[in-house]
């Protein structure tokens, strides 16, 4: 059995199955997954990377099938949005509503505890229930969201909800609390998150309804799968739109004011429906 290295320096079997699968979870058609592994398998050797399997496999997406290696590339996309104009927290905050919640994103002015201020990433309500979402976007998508995030999450609502019993001012009812990261969580965040009843969404995780799941059942793909530059999804999210979808929705006279001309608009919009189209 090949050995092979994963992000995080440990060594696994190569899985054919898992490798497969991620291919098909992409969209491509399984016989084109099995072919690709077919061909990987021949390039395989111990000490190999994932980093370089996941290359292969998106290479020999992009020449048979472009969109499926558009959506291969899903958790790098994640990772390449911009955090000096908060594109991920935006994203997140969109997703949200997709699953039927109202949100604010980073109320002002800040929420009062009792004992100090909060910034809140977002705020996402749906019936009475009232989240506190802290936003942990990573730069390498392959580092996982520690221990410290949730302690501080907890630590937060505990003090708004002080506060909010306290009658404080520009508190909130703060109901739960979230965090939501592009990456995984170690076990020690997972266990603890499990013993203070912190939602956790991430990569994978939980396992039904982690955040790729939640973005392939709505086709709510980040703008960063839609071939735009830094320069224009700043210009985007500035005016409110945060996913593929915004982007289709957008009132071609406000995408003009933006600098996206008619036939950027068409190539754009065409390519985003094609990735919808041929989602799994």
């Amino acid at each position: 059995m090949v050995k092979i290295v994963k992000m995080n320096g440990e060594t696994d079997d190569f899985s054919r199955e898992k490798a497969i699968r991620s291919c098909e979870r992409a969209g491509a058609d399984p016989e084109l997954c099995v072919q690709i592994v077919d061909s990987l398998e021949k390039k395989l050797y111990t000490g190999m990377h994932t980093r370089d399997i996941l290359n292969f496999i998106r290479s020999m997406l992009k020449v048979e099938d472009k969109c499926s290696a558009v959506r291969y590339g899903l958790k790098e996309a994640i990772s390449k949005q911009d955090p000096e104009f908060h594109e991920f927290e935006f994203f997140i905050a969109r997703l949200l509503e997709c699953e039927g919640y109202k949100t604010q994103r980073s109320p002002e002015p800040m929420v009062e505890g009792r004992c100090i201020e909060h910034e809140i990433d977002v705020v996402a309500t749906r019936g009475a229930e009232v989240a506190i979402v802290e936003c942990k976007h990573h730069y390498r998508d392959h580092t996982f969201t520690g221990l410290d995030v949730p302690m501080r999450q907890w630590a937060r609502l505990d003090d708004i909800a002080v506060g909010y019993r306290g009658k404080r001012k520009n508190s909130i009812n703060a109901t739960c609390a979230w965090v939501v990261t592009n990456t995984k969580y170690s076990l020690h965040a997972r266990r603890y998150s499990i013993c203070r009843a912190v939602k956790l969404i991430g990569w994978n995780y939980p396992r039904a309804g982690g955040l790729n799941e939640m973005i392939e059942k709505h086709h709510a793909y980040p703008l960063t799968m839609a071939g735009l530059s830094r320069a224009d999804r700043k210009k985007l999210v500035g005016s409110g739109i945060y996913n593929v979808l915004d982007f289709l929705d957008a009132d071609a006279g406000l995408l003009g004011k933006l600098g996206f001309d008619d036939l950027k608009v068409r190539r754009v919009g065409s390519f985003i429906e094609r990735l919808i189209n041929s989602s799994v």
